[in-house]
């Protein structure tokens, strides 16, 4: 890769990017940079008061030892052909150190070359001081505005916080303020209610009072109408249950006479014309020992009682509705003048006495009852005396 070309700011030699010095006019680039920026802060700056040896001395031009070009004696090097002059007056010399004369002449240009070359420096010194001054200056001032524009937006932010914080005291009291006096009137609204409402209470209080006083009054009233109303009815049912026990006694007197006349003549021709049939059974020698077969099962009974002692407990047949019809009913007690029978139809208990018997029946075999699905077979039955049939 080829190395980049540069341009000597003198002649216009093109030179290495590496090169130092022109190898054209010999001029070293970074003096003559320098050069050239110090001729610029000269010429463009205000100069200071100087004294008279430094006005003629930097107003002292010379010519260039090497192209005779009006140089400032405070230079380093040549404007012109770009001799640097330190090693100009080196190379110079050695070369005269055979001419005393002219040796001596150049020395003394060289003494003068140094003289202003070091004036040059300490006055760049001073300037540069005077710039750091300057700088320092601008830095403090730079400074000082900044710490004084943080100090009054500190101050800013301390009046506006403490604005703000009167600001919320203010608030904080101006709410405290109207919660205690929403508390008062809630209060007062409050005692205000409770009066009302006392003085409400008590008149309905008073006005219950006299309504439960008044309905105590009606009440006892009518309690004591009712009473009496109740005492006429209880005295006009005792009278007529009175008379109605009386007139069912008669009655049930008259049908157990009748009953009873009835049972015994039913008894006495059954009796007779079992005693016929017997008479006739005998006559004829029929089924005879059928008959004393079931005359063993059938064993005399002192009385009706110990007839039907031997089936309590037990499922019979009876005829307590239809004279005609059989139905079943157990026969739950026998006492020593009734008998008390449950039927299955109907669930009711039914009492007669031993006088309302009109016959019984013994099967060994069972004897039919009810009809229809409710058919059942019992091994006794007894025949109710129904008046009126």
């Amino acid at each position: 890769m080829a190395e980049t070309i540069i341009k000597c700011p003198k002649c216009g030699h093109g030179n290495p990017a590496s090169a130092k010095d022109c190898e054209n006019c010999g001029i070293t680039f970074e003096i003559y940079r320098k050069e050239r920026e110090r001729a610029k802060v000269l010429k463009e700056e205000p100069k200071g008061p100087e004294t008279v040896e430094e006005t003629e001395q930097a107003d002292n031009l010379t010519g260039c030892p090497n192209c005779g070009h009006p140089t400032d004696l405070s230079s380093e090097d040549c404007l012109k052909c770009g001799i640097v002059f330190s090693k100009y007056y080196k190379i110079q010399e050695s070369a005269l150190a055979d001419d005393p004369a002219k040796l001596e002449a150049l020395r003394k240009q060289k003494e003068e070359h140094d003289k202003a070359v070091a004036l040059r420096r300490k006055r760049e010194e001073e300037e540069r001081a005077e710039r750091l001054r300057k700088q320092q200056i601008e830095r403090e001032k730079a400074e000082a505005l900044k710490k004084q524009k943080a100090a009054r937006a500190k101050a800013e932010k301390l009046k506006k916080d403490q604005a703000e914080r009167e600001k919320q005291e203010a608030l904080k009291k101006r709410q405290a303020e109207l919660e205690r006096q929403q508390a008062a009137m809630l209060q007062q609204a409050e005692q205000e209610k409770q009066k009302a409402m006392d003085a409400q209470k008590a008149e309905h209080e008073k006005a219950s009072a006299a309504l439960k006083e008044q309905v105590e009054k009606e009440k006892q009233e009518a309690l004591k109408k009712q009473q009496a109303q109740f005492e006429q009815q209880q005295a006009a049912n005792r009278r007529l249950a009175e008379q109605e026990k009386q007139a069912a006694i008669d009655k049930q007197k008259e049908a157990d006479s009748k009953a009873i006349a009835a049972i015994k003549e039913q008894a006495e021709k059954e009796l007779e014309a079992a005693l016929e049939k017997q008479k006739e059974d005998l006559e004829k020698n029929k089924h005879l020992e059928q008959v004393k077969s079931v005359l063993k099962k059938f064993p005399p009974q002192a009385g009706i009682r110990d007839l039907l002692k031997k089936y309590e407990g037990q499922t019979v047949g009876i005829n307590h509705q239809d004279p005609a019809t059989l139905v079943s009913a157990v026969l739950v007690r026998v006492g020593e003048d009734h008998f008390s029978v449950l039927t299955l139809d109907n669930g009711l208990l039914y009492s007669y006495p031993f006088t309302a018997i009109a016959s019984t029946v013994e099967g060994t075999a069972g004897i039919p009852v009810g009809e229809g699905d409710t058919e059942r077979t019992v091994f006794f039955a007894l025949k109710i005396f129904h008046p009126g049939t």
